[in-house]
C-alpha cells in the first residue's frame, strides 16, 4: 500500500448523540488514514481540564476540511451552528472546504446557505434512508477521497503567510491596514545594459536575476509583490528571507519546511512542477551556497542584495556570472505622482466620491515633497522616504499642506529610525548630542564622502565617551545590520543617509554657533557649493540666532555690488515682444496629447533637471560665476528661511529679506 508524505486534516463538526455516525465514518476513513493522507480532530480528543472553546475553535480554523454530521440534533445545537458559521468565513478566507455528511433526516437545506454546498452522500440523501448503509459510506469514501486529492494539488499561498508578507509598515489616518496592493508602484529597474524594465512580467522574463539597490530602496517589497503575483498567476514560487535562516543549511529539508510555512498542498507534487521560482532576499556571503543549491533545483532564480554587499561580495563572484544584474534606483517623477495619487486615494471621502481627487491637489503634495527630497540629495526618491514624508506630513499637518516645516519631517524620519532600531526615549538626546559631534567631526575632517576613517572614528569616540555619558549598547544600534545610521566601509565609518549627516551637521553648528561662526561664516561665503547651501539650510532649521540670518543677508546684498546692471535696448527685447504677441495663439492650440500624457512628459523633464542638477552649483574657476551662483543659492537658502520659519521672525526682518530676494534676483 502507498503511503504519502502530506496529510490533510479533517476536523468532526456533530451533535454529541450522533457519536456513532462519527464512530463510525472514522472506519470508512481509516484506509486514508493509513496511507497517511488524513489526519482527523474531534472533540474527544480534548484531554480533561484543558479550555476546550479555545482548542475547539484553534483546530477548526487550522483544519484543511471540515465534515458536519448534519441531522435534526445538529440543527438544534447553537455549538454546531456556529462552527458551521465560521468556518463558511475560514472558507472565504483560507479556502478551507465545507462537507455536509447527511445522517439523519431533518431540514437541512433550509438552514442558512448549506444547500449551497455539495453534501454527501450522493445527491444529500440521509444515510438512515439508504438500502444498504456500507454502500452510503463507501459513497462518503469516495467523496472525501477526491477532496482529499483536491487539496494535496492545490498550491495556494497560506492565509498567515499572505498577510504577513502583503501588510506595509505604514499607517494612514485615513486607513488602518495598509497592504502592498494598496501603495505599489513598479520601481525603476535599470538592466546593467541602461535598459529600463517596465513591467513585473518584463522582469520575470530573465531566468537568473541579481537585483542589486541601496538599503530602503524598496527590494524586499518588491520581492514580496514578485512572489504574490507569481501565486496569482498559477506559478509555483517561494520566498526566502535569508537573513532569517540563521545557522540552517540549504538543504531539501529547510526548503520543505519554507513551503509548508508557505503554501498549501503536497510539496512532492509541487516540486514535480515546472518553471518554478524561488525568491532570495537579502543575499550576504555567508549566504551564497543557498543560491548554488537552489541553481539544480529550480528554473528560475532572484537574488536581492544591497550595494555594499554587492561591490564587497559578488561583483566578481563566478558563482553569480549568468545572473543578469538589475539595479534598483530612486523614483522617477511620474513614478512619484502615482505614489502620491495611490496613498492619497486611501481617503475614504475620496473613496466614496465626496471628494474628487484633482491633479492641483496632486500638484500641491508633490511640491511639498520634492521640497523635501531636493534632487535626491538629502533623502533618495525611495517609496520608503515618499511614504515616510507623506505620513509625516498627515500626523503633523493633515489639513493644510501650505505649511513647509519640512526640518520636522527629517526629525520624525530619524526618530521613528532610532525607536525601530530599539533605542529608548530616554536615549535620544544622547544619541542625538553624538551624532551631531560626528558630523562636525567628519566635517572638520574635509572629507568629501561625508566620511571618517575607522581610526579616527574610535579616536573620537574614545574623547567623546571621556566628556559624555553613551551606553555601549545604544551606540551599537546605530550600527545594526539590517537598518544602521551609521556604517563601516572599506575602512571608513559614514552615515548611510546623506539627509542624517546634514541634519546632525545643522544640529551641532546651531547649537555651538560661538565656536563654530568661522566654519559658518565660509560656508555662507561659498554658498555656491551644493555641501554648504544644503549644511546651511539645516543650520536655519535648529537655530534662531539672528547672526546667521544677517551674514547670510549680507554675503547676499553684497554678492553682485560690483557688477553693473546690464540694460537692454529695444533691438534686445524684440524676442520678447514677439513671443509675447504670438502668446495667445499657442494658447489656443489644441495639443494631440492627453493631459495624462503632458504630465508624463513634464515629468520626465523634471527628472532631466534632477540629474543636470547633480552637477550644477559647483565650485568653478570663474569668480563672477561663482558669485552669480552663491547669490541663487542665497536667495534659496532665504525662501526655505521664509518659507518654515516666518511665525518667529520679526515682521522688519521679514521685509529685509523679501527686499533682498527681490533685488538680488533683479
Amino acid at each position: 500500500m502507498k503511503t504519502y508524505n502530506y496529510k490533510s486534516k479533517l476536523f468532526y463538526s456533530y451533535c454529541h448523540r450522533d457519536e456513532r455516525y462519527r464512530e463510525r465514518m472514522e472506519n470508512t476513513l481509516s484506509l486514508l488514514r493509513d496511507k497517511n493522507l488524513l489526519d482527523e480532530w474531534s472533540d474527544r480528543k480534548i484531554v480533561p481540564g484543558t479550555p476546550f472553546r479555545q482548542r475547539i475553535t484553534e483546530e477548526l480554523d487550522t483544519a484543511d476540511l471540515v465534515v458536519f454530521l448534519v441531522s435534526s440534533d445538529f440543527l438544534a445545537s447553537d455549538a454546531c451552528k456556529e462552527e458551521w458559521r465560521r468556518a463558511k468565513e475560514n472558507a472565504n478566507k483560507t479556502g478551507q472546504k465545507l462537507i455536509p455528511i447527511i445522517i439523519r433526516e431533518c431540514p437541512w437545506q433550509d438552514f442558512d446557505n448549506m444547500k449551497d454546498y455539495l453534501a454527501l452522500p450522493k445527491d444529500g440523501k440521509p444515510i438512515s434512508q439508504w438500502d444498504d448503509e456500507d454502500a452510503a459510506w463507501h459513497d462518503i469514501h469516495d467523496g472525501i477521497k477526491n477532496v482529499l486529492q483536491e487539496i494535496r494539488n492545490t498550491f495556494d499561498v497560506k492565509e498567515g503567510f499572505k498577510q504577513e508578507i502583503s501588510r506595509l509598515e505604514f499607517i494612514s489616518q485615513n486607513q488602518e491596514s495598509i497592504e502592498i496592493d494598496d501603495l505599489f508602484v513598479f520601481p525603476n529597474l535599470v538592466h546593467a545594459n541602461n535598459t529600463t524594465i517596465m513591467t513585473i512580467d518584463e522582469l520575470i522574463d530573465n531566468k537568473h536575476i541579481l537585483l542589486i539597490g541601496e538599503e530602503q530602496s524598496g527590494k524586499t517589497t518588491l520581492c514580496r509583490k514578485l512572489f504574490l503575483h507569481l501565486i496569482d498567476k498559477g506559478q509555483p514560487a517561494i520566498l526566502i528571507d535569508l537573513e532569517e535562516t540563521g545557522n540552517q543549511k540549504p538543504k531539501s529539508a529547510f526548503f520543505q519546511k519554507t513551503y509548508t510555512s508557505q503554501l498549501k498542498g503536497d510539496y512532492d507534487l509541487w516540486q514535480q512542477k515546472t518553471n518554478k521560482t524561488i525568491i532570495f532576499d537579502n543575499l550576504s556571503s555567508q549566504k551564497i551556497d543557498f543560491v548554488e543549491y537552489a541553481k539544480t533545483h529550480y528554473e528560475n532564480i532572484l537574488v536581492a542584495t544591497s550595494n555594499d554587499n554587492y561591490l564587497a561580495y559578488f561583483k566578481d563572484e563566478s558563482r553569480l556570472a549568468e545572473f543578469k544584474q538589475i539595479n534598483l534606483f530612486p523614483l522617477k517623477h511620474a513614478q512619484q505622482e502615482e505614489l502620491i495619487r495611490k496613498w492619497k486615494s486611501l481617503d475614504p471621502n475620496i473613496k466614496s466620491g465626496e471628494t474628487q481627487l484633482t491633479d492641483g491637489i496632486i500638484d500641491q503634495i508633490e511640491r511639498e515633497v520634492n521640497s523635501i527630497i531636493i534632487h535626491n540629495r538629502i533623502v533618495p526618491r525611495y517609496p520608503f522616504f515618499v511614504l515616510s514624508i507623506l505620513q509625516t506630513y498627515e500626523a503633523f499637518m493633515p489639513q493644510d499642506w501650505k505649511i513647509t516645516a519640512y526640518g520636522h519631517c527629517y526629525y520624525a524620519l530619524i526618530v521613528a529610525h532610532l525607536y525601530k532600531l530599539g533605542v529608548n526615549k530616554d536615549d535620544i538626546d544622547s544619541c542625538f548630542n553624538f551624532l551631531g559631534s560626528l558630523a562636525h567631526a567628519i566635517r572638520q575632517s574635509s572629507s568629501e564622502q561625508h566620511s571618517i576613517s575607522e581610526p579616527d572614528f574610535q579616536q573620537f569616540k574614545k574623547g567623546y565617551q571621556k566628556q559624555y555619558i553613551l551606553k555601549d549598547s545604544t551606540l551599537n544600534r546605530l550600527f545594526d545590520q539590517h537598518s544602521p545610521i551609521l556604517s563601516t566601509k572599506n575602512n571608513e565609518v559614514r552615515f548611510c543617509w546623506t539627509y542624517s549627516y546634514y541634519f546632525f551637521l545643522g544640529y551641532y553648528l546651531s547649537g555651538h554657533y560661538e565656536d563654530s561662526k568661522d566654519m559658518i561664516t565660509g560656508m555662507v561665503e561659498k554658498s555656491y557649493v551644493k555641501d554648504n547651501s544644503l549644511a546651511l539650510i539645516f543650520i536655519i532649521h535648529h537655530s534662531n540666532n539672528p547672526e546667521i540670518l544677517d551674514d547670510i543677508l549680507l554675503h547676499t546684498m553684497c554678492t553682485i555690488d560690483g557688477q553693473q546692471p546690464v540694460t537692454l535696448d529695444r533691438n534686445e527685447i524684440r524676442v520678447f515682444q514677439n513671443l509675447l504677441e504670438k502668446l495667445p495663439i499657442h494658447l489656443l492650440d489644441i495639443s494631440d496629447k492627453s493631459v495624462e500624457e503632458e504630465r508624463r512628459e513634464q515629468r520626465n523633464q523634471r527628472d532631466t533637471l534632477d540629474n543636470e542638477e547633480i552637477n550644477h552649483y559647483e565650485e568653478s574657476p570663474h569668480d563672477t560665476m561663482n558669485d552669480i551662483y552663491k547669490a541663487l543659492k542665497n536667495m534659496e537658502i532665504l525662501s526655505q528661511i521664509l518659507k518654515n520659519k516666518y511665525g518667529s521672525i520679526a515682521k522688519a526682518k521679514l521685509s529685509e529679506m523679501i527686499e533682498t530676494i527681490v533685488d538680488t534676483g533683479l
